[in-house]
């Protein structure tokens, strides 16, 4: 805290404002101003709080200063290990890609599906969360860290969540149909065990299907976001 004053006068400085255009807008003279960046007087809380407003920050930075930004080399670092694990997915992607035209064909439980349903959603948001990355180091953009933006990082998560484990759901019923159909081969009756026929639950599975197969793309935006939010972390 003993480098309030600091701390005001660079966020003076930062939003283009002089002493005296801060004095008036506080209502109070140009030496108080100075007084504070100087140290030898303190802002009460009601001041704290206009200066908030007028600097466009928080307390927490005029008592503590601004984030320390992140190292470059840091920053540069993170993005290879980024980079490197996307080229590792793209890969992998393109070597199972072959192996799709001599699955069996007929079965919605195929490689295909599984692309498309899993593999190919998580790569594509990876693909737009990289992009961000780099861009954010090119042009020095940070993710957000604001309070309504963790309220809706928390959202965007729990929303990854149901989707995934929504398709955990719908791989046991396929598993459940592909072991029962290996099985009737030697059973005298064959014993019928389908996906059950849920309203609501079917309508939302056909549109994750129909959404997956038709706009992919979708999923790069998606992962745009979370760097925004700040996902998995908050960028400094």
């Amino acid at each position: 805290m003993r480098d309030t004053g600091k701390n005001i006068r660079d966020l003076r400085i930062q939003n283009g404002m002089s002493q005296e255009e801060l004095a008036g807008r506080l209502y109070v003279t140009r030496q108080t101003i100075s007084n504070y960046e100087t140290g030898n007087s303190r802002p009460d809380i009601d001041i704290i709080l206009k200066l908030t407003e007028l600097l466009h920050t928080d307390t927490n930075t005029i008592l503590y200063g601004l984030p320390v930004a992140e190292d470059k080399k840091t920053a540069i670092r993170r993005n290879i290990v980024i980079s490197v694990i996307f080229a590792v997915l793209v890969t992998i992607r393109l070597f199972l890609s072959p192996l799709n035209s001599n699955w069996k064909r007929g079965h919605i439980f195929e490689y295909n599906y599984f692309l498309t349903m899993f593999y190919d959603p998580f790569m594509y948001m990876m693909a737009g969360w990289w992009i961000m990355n780099i861009v954010g180091l090119v042009t020095k953009v940070k993710s957000s860290s604001k309070c309504c933006v963790g309220k809706l990082k928390k959202v965007v998560i729990i929303l990854l969540i149901v989707y995934v484990l929504f398709d955990i759901l719908i791989v046991v019923f396929e598993l459940m149909e592909l072991s029962n159909s290996a099985a009737n081969q030697f059973r005298a009756v064959p014993v019928n065990l389908s996906f059950p026929v849920i309203p609501v639950y079917n309508k939302v599975w056909m549109a994750f299907i129909y959404i997956n197969f038709k706009f992919p793309l979708v999923y790069p935006i998606i992962g745009a976001v979370l760097w925004i939010i700040g996902f998995p972390g908050k960028n400094s």
